[in-house]
């Protein structure tokens, strides 16, 4: 029923009972069922009873209707929040969506000491793989690279291709010396990674840099340190 239907169908009820019908008109949306009798009038002075459990039942499918497409709604913009978050190629975050990991860790180190590591991955001669092999090659080269770092990580960690063949991992919650036989690993793993594309085999190399943020850590500071070791281990 039309919302302009409902507030006249509302106003002929006896004066006597019109809080009970605004009332009733308010809650039956929630999907309560609700039967009275209200006296309705057809014409002046004179009073009928009529049923409402039919009004009733309609403004509650109404508002199931429309707390379906609210929902929907809500489901498309989260999916188009996913989506502008994501590196469509690897799976993992772009640049904006890593920074946001990025912001979260260093706010909780802020406010409960939190310690951690930030990684920044670059990929060795990766011009000259697109060059002989082809984009195709590259681009199965880069999932390699975050089907990687995704098997380093846990589930509070964070994982992200912030540039064409640059890469970044943040260990949140992690103490920076306890840590370091599985950034060992992950530079091992990096260091033998052979991709097979069409038939060819692809030996690749990245190097890695890393630097420990904690409590009032500046989230470029941190991100300019890590480029610094990062190419520091490339000489």
């Amino acid at each position: 029923m039309a919302p302009q239907n409902v507030a006249a169908a509302t106003a002929t009820i006896h004066a006597f009972r019109q809080p009970d019908a605004d009332a009733t008109t308010r809650v039956s949306p929630l999907g309560e069922t609700l039967e009275q009798l209200y006296r309705l009038s057809r014409k002046a002075g004179l009073y009928n009873q009529g049923d409402w459990e039919s009004t009733l039942t309609r403004l509650a499918e109404a508002a199931q209707q429309m707390e379906t497409r609210l929902a929907e709604h809500a489901a498309r913009l989260d999916h188009l929040e996913s989506l502008s978050v994501t590196d469509e190629l690897t799976g993992l975050n772009n640049r904006r969506g890593f920074r946001r990991e990025l912001t979260k860790a260093l706010a909780r180190a802020d406010r409960g000491g939190e310690t951690g590591i930030l990684m920044l991955v670059d990929l060795d001669h990766f011009k000259p793989i697109n060059d002989t092999y082809g984009h195709g090659a590259g681009d199965a080269v880069l999932v390699a690279i975050g089907r990687v770092l995704n098997t380093a990580v846990r589930h509070n960690d964070a994982t992200g291709r912030i540039g064409g063949d640059e890469f970044a991992v943040l260990l949140s919650n992690a103490d920076p010396v306890a840590v370091q036989p599985r950034v060992l690993r992950l530079r091992n793993a990096l260091s033998q990674l052979v991709v097979q594309h069409n038939g060819v085999r692809i030996p690749m190399r990245a190097t890695l840099g890393q630097a420990d943020y904690g409590p009032g850590t500046d989230a470029d500071a941190l991100l300019h340190a890590a480029d610094v070791d990062l190419y520091r281990h490339k000489r």
